[in-house]
């Protein structure tokens, strides 16, 4: 993963996030309830959850058992390079600080600069590498429409996930997952308008990620999301977008 430095749509998060000593508790089972701040925080991640099979009602996907610990532990090792909660926290300084909203601000600034000729070279050169082809395609039809919004929903709705999955593994506590998520969950509601808007942020933002994984499995996450939108038990059905979120606070705490 490249390095990067701040931007400008990175979120004020409490606590330090670079301490790796904390020895953490593995993860409960506590169902949140439909309606109510943090199932719409959850909420936030259907997309992806809804993939995986995972729970819109756990904040760890799944009810706790040894299996889902190592299948949490593994999807984490495979996908993002996370092998422990020092890797974790460095992952969500990195989503934080950039993700993949970075490069897309990058090659968007970058094309902006370019007169048409030059634009013209560039296409042409890129016409034998399918990956970058697609992403100079993804970035001249849609940087128009998203503008600052970037690609905002994809990496925070992984930030999320990724709090989800750390405390699945018990690489954070109940508490400090809440914690990193509410901040990012009222950010998203702030910036987007909508479910739907929401929703079709992250969909750009994975086509731009892989052209792989686009040709893989794009459609049937294009049909989750549709699913989503239209199905009566869809967790983004059930927690209004305009739902006062409150403090944040972890359920329960006082």
């Amino acid at each position: 993963m490249s390095t990067v430095g701040r931007n400008a749509g990175s979120v004020v998060l409490p606590g330090s996030i670079t301490s790796t000593s904390v020895s953490v508790a593995p993860a409960s089972s506590h169902p949140v309830k439909a309606g109510t701040p943090h199932a719409w925080a959850l909420a936030a991640t259907a997309l992806l959850t809804h993939a995986n099979g995972g729970s819109d009602e756990l904040l760890g996907f799944a009810p706790v058992t040894s299996q889902v610990v190592q299948a949490e532990e593994e999807s984490l090792k495979e996908w993002w390079g996370v092998n422990n909660r020092e890797d974790l926290l460095a992952m969500l300084q990195w989503v934080d600080q950039g993700g993949h909203r970075q490069e897309w601000d990058r090659v968007t600034a970058y094309l902006a600069s370019l007169d048409p000729s030059e634009l013209s070279q560039v296409i042409a050169k890129a016409a034998t590498d399918e990956e970058l082809k697609h992403q100079i395609e993804m970035v001249r039809h849609y940087a128009p429409l998203l503008g600052a919004k970037s690609l905002l929903g994809w990496d925070y709705s992984r930030y999320i996930f990724l709090c989800r999955c750390g405390y699945a593994c018990g690489y954070l506590t109940e508490t400090e997952a809440w914690d990193r998520i509410m901040p990012v969950a009222a950010m998203l509601q702030k910036t987007f308008s909508s479910w739907q808007e929401l929703g079709e942020n992250y969909l750009i933002g994975r086509e731009f990620w892989s052209y792989d994984e686009t040709l893989k499995t794009g459609g049937a996450m294009r049909e989750t999301y549709r699913s989503l939108l239209s199905d009566c038990s869809s967790p983004w059905k059930a927690n209004a977008w305009g739902m006062k979120l409150g403090d944040g606070k972890s359920p329960g705490s006082a």
